[in-house]
């Protein structure tokens, strides 16, 4: 039986957010897409009403709800006013999430002296973002891409491609990365074990995020 869980995070540019999650053990996997809007299939170059968001799926026997909120809200800054399309905002499931939500938004406000400015919405729809903004960082990097040998509909589903997505963007560390390959029975190449080796040391690196 499935347990799996799913959380529905805004927070800024989605390239970056999808790395965030996808570092964190427990997560089973991750995807980037539009929420939070009342017009139909947005596109990122036709966002609409929508909002930049991740969804992260995972397993609450190894990460909780609540760690995965003390995430979100060490990766961005939850009082800065923005466009739509970047807004702080966090979508519940179920009244559980909410609740949770609510009161760690409570604890972080007792914290900062401005206000904090995330919404608390509840989730509708999520429309998938096209493929490339789907692991970015991995997909910059194609021999690393085709040696892991996953279509494009893989890749947002893989726990691998998560994690690798991840360490492109120098998240994590090399005894981190050394032993998920070894979970995941995965074997690089030379080439590009010491490539990921080298984007780790390098530090976090968003880009254009």
């Amino acid at each position: 039986m499935n347990t799996n869980c799913e959380a529905i995070f805004g927070l800024q540019c989605f390239w970056g957010s999808e790395v965030k999650f996808g570092i964190i053990q427990g997560v089973i996997g991750t995807s980037v897409g539009y929420t939070g809007g009342s017009t139909p299939d947005p596109t990122y170059k036709n966002l609409k009403d929508h909002i930049e968001v991740v969804k992260v799926v995972f397993d609450p026997k190894l990460v909780t709800y609540e760690e995965l909120l003390s995430v979100f809200w060490s990766s961005h800054d939850p009082t800065f006013v923005t466009k739509r399309q970047y807004m702080s905002a966090i979508f519940y499931n179920n009244s559980q999430q909410r609740l949770l939500i609510q009161e760690s938004l409570e604890a972080q406000q007792r914290q900062l002296s401005e206000p904090i400015v995330t919404q608390i919405l509840p989730f509708n729809v999520y429309y998938l973002a096209e493929d490339y903004h789907q692991k970015y960082f991995l997909r910059k990097h194609q021999s690393l891409l085709l040696e892991i040998g996953l279509t494009n509909s893989e890749v947002v589903l893989s726990p691998v491609a998560a994690r690798l997505n991840a360490y492109c963007a120098g998240f994590g560390s090399t005894l981190q990365l050394d032993n998920e390959l070894k979970r995941f029975g995965l074997h690089l190449s030379p080439h590009n074990h010491q490539l990921i080796q080298h984007l780790i040391n390098s530090g976090p690196n968003l880009g254009e995020c």
